[in-house]
């Protein structure tokens, strides 16, 4: 509450005073966000000599350490592991570029622009979203007046379209894989003939092998990641071969536990060794592929995510090969890229689900067998595609419809 106190004696403990005409007054109200609590005061404010606030609503400072404010800010947010990765990624370039936080939005705006310029700007708005928060956490601390951040600020970013490889590229990444060790072949199987995301390879857990083992009935535990960020374990469908090759790699590994990661790191020393590999080291491993195979020099721009959009272009093509029109195809694609259709997000397990008579039928690893990669041994028939590859937009990731 705001009151006029006529003598410094009458300050209650807590309170200090400001003048209606100093320049911290309007940084002062904005920290109420509340227009009706503004209301109260704002009469006092133009009328009274002095008017009184809570010492915590803004003690701004001159100069707030970055180092010590990000350190702060980490422990508040300790918990919540997703928050605070993305706050790290920020955390270093921004203490070496300002040792004290900025007061003006354009410094930090300009700052921004230059370190994250990519093309999509998806990083550039991670980045913001992260600093927005961690300027909210100061102004909550009362080490800042207000956020400089303005309103309406947040920079746009653009869904990075799909580029699926040649057949050729497919062919001959899938046979580098073959040359390589068990655990990078699982991890290509997952990504190429399956069109798993690197999260959801992270995921895989040696339980959930050792069930779809034991089930045997062409479908494994998928701990998917949705638009929402949260984690959803789903039945998904896979190959025989593929399941084969896990368990071939799970039986070295018998002290592994039902819930731990399945793909671990096979270099390193000391507590890095045998450690589950991260997000980054998915994706390492096809980039790896990548540069053994020279991709960058026939796709410039190629990226290891690019293998889940050859993945449903490949399938696309392969269903409007059997007879499928393009709706048949994206209706396909939906269901064995992982994505519910509404408010369905593919939690129940119906007993008519042919989810993996489909993986089996149109699965790209079939047409990359049939022009030329070396065969995983399995014995199993193959199923001859080939065709016209229906428009890559249709078959992307879909959005929410909230």
């Amino acid at each position: 509450e705001a009151r006029q106190i006529s003598p410094p004696d009458d300050l209650p403990p807590g309170f200090y005073y400001i003048h209606p005409d100093d320049p911290d007054c309007d940084a002062i109200s904005d920290c109420y966000d509340d227009d009706d609590v503004y209301d109260m005061f704002s009469d006092d404010l133009l009328l009274a000599p002095q008017v009184a606030f809570p010492a915590a609503a803004a003690t701004p400072s001159a100069s707030v350490s970055s180092k010590w404010l990000f350190d702060e800010y980490a422990k508040e947010i300790a918990r919540r592991p997703e928050k605070l990765k993305d706050l790290l990624k920020l955390r270093g370039r921004f203490v070496d570029r300002f040792p004290i936080v900025p007061l003006e939005w354009g410094t930090m705006r300009d700052w921004l622009n230059e370190t994250f310029p990519g093309e999509t700007g998806r990083r550039r708005r991670n980045r913001f979203d992260s600093l927005k928060d961690l300027l909210d956490y100061a102004v909550d601390l009362g080490k800042l007046a207000r956020n400089p951040i303005p309103k309406r600020s947040r920079p746009k970013a653009d869904s990075r379209k799909g580029k699926p490889l040649s057949l050729d590229l497919l062919i001959r990444l899938h046979q580098r894989a073959l040359a390589g060790s068990s655990r990078d072949l699982c991890i290509w199987l997952l990504r190429f003939a399956m069109g798993w995301r690197p999260i959801e390879c992270v995921r895989l857990l040696a339980g959930d092998v050792r069930e779809a083992v034991a089930r045997d009935d062409g479908f494994i535990m998928r701990h998917q990641k949705h638009r929402t960020g949260k984690e959803e374990r789903s039945p998904s469908p896979i190959l025989p071969e593929v399941l084969s090759k896990l368990q071939e790699l799970l039986e070295p590994l018998p002290y592994l536990s039902d819930g731990e990661p399945l793909f671990r790191s096979e270099m390193g020393s000391g507590k890095h060794q045998g450690k589950p590999l991260g997000g980054q080291g998915m994706r390492g491993i096809v980039r790896r592929l990548f540069a053994e195979e020279r991709v960058k020099e026939e796709m410039p721009d190629a990226i290891p995510y690019d293998i889940r959009a050859s993945f449903a272009t490949w399938l696309g093509r392969s269903v409007r090969t059997n007879g499928g029109t393009v709706p048949d195809a994206k209706d396909v694609a939906r269901r064995l890229l992982g994505h519910g259709a509404g408010g369905d997000p593919l939690t129940r397990y119906w007993d008519d689900d042919e989810r993996h008579l489909e993986l089996a039928a149109y699965s790209p690893l079939r047409l990359v067998l049939k022009n030329g990669g070396a065969e995983p041994e399995n014995g199993r028939k193959l199923v001859e595609i080939g065709g016209l590859e229906p428009p890559t937009s249709a078959l992307r990731t879909p959005r929410s419809p909230s």
